[in-house]
């Protein structure tokens, strides 16, 4: 048993052995004397002080004890070296120093004698144990994986660091702005290379926080004593033992490539520690820190070199001695501003995550303690959330609290951070967020994958219904159903047919674990139409009935087909209500009156012109800024629909899609197709519809024949947030009298000989390429379509408006007649019978003029 005894060195507390205690004060009690002369004896002393610390605190927990014994100070005196050991060393010099003088003195010149030859060291045969490479976590920034292989190849962690650093951000935005093209390609995904080598660094290697640090490595520190900048340039001329000259110029001439030697002196001023004590200038220089060296190097700032510099220095160091000395004088202004925006910056992220978090705090009690709340609905497809709430489990409100509110919480805490200057994150804290946020993150994940495959399949149900119309005029109105359990996903459109009553075509939709369970879905929908005497009662809201789920996507789309020319009226709510409506109307007319006045306006549908209204003159724009020359405008529009059709048309019709689905039609010889499709129509000796995509988009296909026509559109007019894929449609029919393509379809029509009248309705932002024999062709193409013709025909009759193109070169023509207005574009071959008329800016050009 031995007595102990508490001592404190450089601020940190250790317990001795009694004996140990008595061989270190006399230790240092030698120092101190030593030194006393010293003019910054204190700052050495307590350098000195602070290496005993160090390798006090490393021997402790190398060998996991708790009390310093005598073998342990007597290592330390051992490496650090005595005051006689370096007092007889001194001696040695000066008695060599005194012997070369003297030979000198009597020969002239010569070689230095033997005895001052400085002894060598005798070479060590023991092998040293093998590496691991572990992770550092006594020194981590982050995990200890710089720091560990930093240790490994015995060099500064700092500029491990700076590779990582390099390869994670710089490499790829320095190398793909650089070389650009092709290159961006590998630089880009660097970065997540670097990223993912960092984290299997972190899970492969072992921790360890019993690492002791090899003094003998240098280390890089910024030089304070030979700055003129930053004392970057001095700490790096320090470090590789290069001259300090050289150096300079190099960084002077790396400013010139982009930049980038700024950049990096900038980077390094910022992460780079500066050399204060004598101990760190020593480190830098890769000295071990021993009483020898410690005296050697307060000699030298004793007796510095006074060295004159010559013109050409001064003038290379002028400019950054300039910039030295006016950021010294913005240095307070600088700390002022950093301060206002670490609290500006704390307060700005922990008011966002604590009002977020508040938020959240408050839609989860108000979720478990109002669960019939009417949260509101968000219309076009998206989930209401009163539906959401009465059906998903409380469990999963948790979860995704934990996983929204966790980064939150993060963001407040940052803040306080910011705001009290100090570390909050310590490994309690992080750990804890992170093991919450990983909970969270998990269950939500596992609850929405449940919930979701009640999504997984659509199914539809369609009815019709028919009304006897009366011969006043019918007032169109909507009955504002609003209910806890109605949805608003409800859209209705206009269209003429050749009847004397008014029809209704239904298609309720629903989504489900399967296509029989969503097309059960959809037969709850609940949705009415009231006819009382001359009025029909549309409900602005859909329900369900008690056999429904909550909530499976149900929406609600009406077609009304009304007669031609019969007129109607309609109220204020059942326009504002019904956007298919107000879309046809298109703000043509001055509607800014009165619910009365616009009750008793008269609506009708005419079969050239759509839906009108027939006590309202068309509005006219009189603002004379947007009355100024497009000239250069429809030059260049000109330009851009003459190009015709290119490959990616012809892609179009090569790709095919993952599944094929084929319709059962019959009896049809014309063709209306509205929506975004790839149609072929070709000729065959029987009647076939075949359609190829996605099966979500097959599913929206409606086909059906009315009249003798084919009739082929989606049943989802808009899809919000989803992008349109590719729908191929493929039409076999013995013979073709009309076509009629609008939206933004791709259209072929091949095969046909001898046809008779082929009659071609091409708008919107079509494509449509036609290879027949006809003895008539007659054209009409509106909006921004384009249409090029083959084959031949007696006749040709085209009627072009807006911004169209119509390439008939390869067409063999006898007779034409061509009108074009706005700012169409059309190539004819060689016509011999031709009448044209443009206007606006439309031309028509005919071979061989």
């Amino acid at each position: 048993m031995k007595k102990t005894i508490s001592i404190n060195i450089a601020g940190l507390i250790f317990y001795i052995e009694e004996d140990g205690y008595d061989k270190l004060r006399n230790y240092l009690n030698s120092i101190q004397k030593y030194f006393a002369s010293y003019e910054d004896s204190k700052e050495i002393i307590s350098d000195i002080e602070g290496r005993i610390a160090e390798k006090f605190l490393n021997k402790q927990k190398a060998a996991e004890k708790q009390v310093i014994a005598l073998e342990d100070v007597e290592e330390l005196i051992k490496s650090m070296g005595t005051v006689a050991d370096f007092e007889a060393i001194e001696e040695e010099e000066d008695l060599a120093a005194q012997a070369a003088a003297d030979s000198k003195a009597s020969a002239g010149f010569g070689s230095s004698a033997a005895g001052s030859a400085e002894p060598t060291a005798p070479k060590s045969t023991a092998h040293a144990p093998s590496r691991k490479l572990v992770r550092d976590t006594k020194r981590k920034l982050l995990g200890g994986v710089c720091a560990g292989i930093a240790h490994h190849f015995n060099v500064d962690p700092l500029f491990v660091r700076l590779l990582f650093l390099f390869f994670f951000m710089g490499l790829p935005a320095i190398g793909g702005g650089i070389f650009g093209g092709d290159t961006a390609e590998f630089f880009g995904p660097l970065s997540g290379f670097t990223f993912l080598l960092y984290i299997a660094c972190w899970i492969s290697f072992p921790g360890s926080d019993v690492l002791e640090e090899d003094k003998n490595i240098k280390k890089f520190y910024r030089n304070p004593d030979q700055k003129v900048v930053g004392g970057v340039a001095a700490g790096v001329a320090a470090y590789f033992g290069v001259d300090l000259g050289v150096v300079r110029f190099l960084w002077v001439l790396s400013i010139l490539f982009f930049g980038t030697g700024f950049l990096l002196y900038i980077i390094l001023w910022l992460i780079t520690p500066k050399a204060n004590t004598l101990t760190e200038k020593m480190e830098m220089k890769g000295q071990p820190i021993t009483l020898e060296n410690i005296e050697t190097n307060v000699k030298k700032a004793l007796q510095p070199e006074q060295k004159e510099e010559n013109i050409a220095t001064k003038l290379l160091l002028f400019p950054f001695r300039a910039v030295a000395l006016v950021f010294s004088g913005l240095t307070p202004l600088m700390k002022f501003l950093v301060v206002i925006m670490r609290i500006f910056a704390g307060i700005i992220l922990f008011m966002t995550g604590a009002g977020a978090l508040l938020g959240l705090v408050t839609a989860l009690f108000a979720v478990f303690g109002l669960g019939t709340w009417d949260f509101g609905q968000i219309d076009n497809e998206l989930m209401p959330l009163n539906f959401f709430i009465g059906e998903v489990s409380p469990v999963a409100y948790v979860f995704a609290f934990l996983a929204i509110g966790v980064p939150f919480a993060t963001l407040a805490w940052l803040g306080i951070s910011l705001l009290t200057k100090e570390n909050k994150f310590t490994p309690t804290v992080w750990q804890t967020f992170l093991g919450l946020f990983l909970a969270g993150l998990l269950g939500s994940t596992v609850f929405g994958f449940r919930y979701g495959a009640n999504f997984r399949r659509e199914g539809t149900v369609e009815k019709e219904q028919t009304y006897k119309l009366p011969q006043t005029p019918v007032l169109l109105d909507v009955n504002e159903n609003h209910s806890n359990d109605g949805y608003n996903n409800t859209q209705l459109d206009l269209e003429g047919y050749e009847s004397s009553d008014a029809k209704v075509e239904f298609t309720f939709q629903s989504q489900g674990r399967s296509r029989r369970d969503a097309e059960r879905n959809a037969s709850a929908i609940v949705y009415n139409i009231v006819q009382s005497d001359s009025t029909l009662v549309f409900d602005e809201d859909f329900s369900l009935s008690d056999k429904a789920p909550r909530f499976r996507g149900q929406s609600v789309r009406l077609m009304l087909y009304f007669p031609y020319d019969k007129t109607f009226r309609m109220t204020r709510d059942f326009y504002d209500n019904f956007w298919g409506v107000r879309n046809q109307i298109r703000n043509e007319y001055d509607l800014d009156i009165n619910e009365e006045m616009f009750k008793n306006i008269r609506w009708a549908i005419k079969r050239d012109s759509g839906l009108v209204c027939l006590d309202r003159p068309i509005s006219v724009n009189t603002d004379n800024s947007e009355n100024h020359d497009d000239s250069h405008d429809l030059d260049e529009l000109s330009d851009g629909i003459e190009s015709g059709l290119n490959e990616a048309f012809d892609r179009s019709f090569d790709a095919k899609g993952e599944m094929v689905k084929q319709f059962d039609v019959t009896n049809f010889s014309k063709v209306k197709i509205s929506g975004a499709f790839v149609v072929t129509i070709r000729k065959g000796d029987l009647y076939k519809v075949v359609a190829d995509g996605r099966e979500s988009d097959l599913d929206d296909v409606k086909v059906k024949v009315e009249d003798g026509t084919l009739r082929v559109e989606n049943r989802r007019k808009v899809k919000l947030f989803e992008r349109n894929k590719r729908v191929g449609i493929t039409i076999t029919v013995p013979d073709i009298e009309a076509i009629d393509l609008s939206g933004a379809t791709l259209g072929k029509v091949v095969d046909f000989r001898n046809a008779g009248t082929l009659k071609v309705d091409i708008s919107g932002a079509s494509k449509t390429y036609i290879d027949v024999t006809a003895k008539k062709i007659e054209l009409d193409i509106a909006g921004a379509s384009k249409v090029e013709l083959h084959g031949s025909a007696t006749t040709l009759e085209a009627d072009l408006a807006g911004a169209c193109s119509l390439d008939a070169v390869h067409m063999s023509i006898q007779n034409g007649d061509v009108e074009a207005s706005g700012v169409s574009k059309v190539n004819l071959g060689n016509i011999p019978n031709l009448k044209s008329n443009s206007s606006g800016a439309s031309r028509i050009h005919r071979q061989g003029e």
